[in-house]
């Protein structure tokens, strides 16, 4: 198989390029700082896995969630949070994500992540 095509979505630059840079072993890493950023890379690309944050500046995860959800919805949706896991649980209880990541996230759990995907 190919390698995945990844999104990393947060408004963290350090998370992103952390995240770019660990993922760019088994993974097509595509990033953005922003929803409006995230709906521009994903109006050209298609992509297997999206991570996204939750608490963004501008919009809220969910959101980019929803887009993905219903332009893309063989991709697989993981939201990241730094928050409260419970805050955010419902979402996967709904479906709108497959599960949840905490952050910071380990470098184990984000490649396991992968090749979760790619089996």
């Amino acid at each position: 198989m190919a390698f995945p095509v990844c999104l990393v979505v947060d408004d963290d630059e350090l998370i992103v390029r952390s995240f770019a840079r660990v993922l760019s072993r088994v993974a097509e890493v595509l990033t953005a700082n922003s929803v409006d950023e995230a709906r521009a890379v994903l109006a050209t690309r298609s992509v297997h896995l999206l991570l996204t944050d939750f608490v963004m500046p501008d919009e809220a995860g969910d959101v980019l969630l929803r887009h993905v959800r219903d332009t893309q919805p063989t991709a697989r949706r993981v939201l990241m949070t730094a928050s409260r896991p419970e805050r955010v649980e419902h979402f996967v209880d709904e479906g709108l994500a497959h599960e949840l990541m905490e952050k910071p996230a380990h470098i184990s759990e984000l490649l396991q992540l992968v090749a979760r995907l790619a089996s």
